[in-house]
Formats: C-alpha cells, structure tokens, sequence
C-alpha cells in the first residue's frame, strides 16, 4: 500500500481550511478529469483529532460533506516504525517550539 515515492511529495501546511483543501483537490481532479479524491491515513488522524471512533468519522465526514471522495486508509495492527519516528519528531519540535 502507498504511493510510488511517496515521501518526496509529503508537504506540512498549516493555516489551510477544509474549504482551501477542497478546492486544492477539485482544482487538481479536473484538471486531470478525474473525481475528487482525498486518501486519508486513520492513523494520522486519530494522533491529531483523538482515537475514538467518533472523533474519526467526524473528521472523516467534514471533508465529504463538501462533495469530496474521502478513502479512509488503516495500517495493519503494528504501525510501521518510520511512521511511529516521524509523528515522535514532529511532536517534539512542537513541544520545543511551544516551550521557547
């Protein structure tokens, strides 16, 4: 599962609303003539929004309720290491960015 180089084309944004994601998204589906289509990793979002179910789906349906194709992707029972490293670094540069 994953996208052929993947990691060359992972960005952080911050300040961006559902509505700017959206229109980022259907911008890029007609220009290539495709539906609009957001791929979400659950793990990632349950690291920022919670891990219940509930806290989920509601993230998850915000973005459909704006007329988007939401596909919600789950990693498999043990999360891969370099995913476990990357939210630990992001976390502690935030940590020292809140702390200086």
């Amino acid at each position: 599962m994953g996208v052929t180089n993947g990691v060359q084309t992972l960005y952080s944004l911050r300040g961006l609303t559902i509505g700017d994601v959206t229109d980022i998204s259907r911008a890029l589906a007609e220009e290539y003539g495709i539906f609009p289509t957001i791929d979400v990793d659950c793990s990632n979002v349950c690291f920022k929004v919670g891990k219940s179910a509930a806290s989920l789906s509601s993230f998850l349906m915000k973005y459909a309720q704006t007329g988007v194709c939401v596909v919600p992707v789950c990693d498999g029972d043990v999360r891969p290491i370099s995913k476990q490293a990357t939210n630990k670094r992001k976390a502690s540069r935030e940590k020292s960015r809140i702390k200086a």
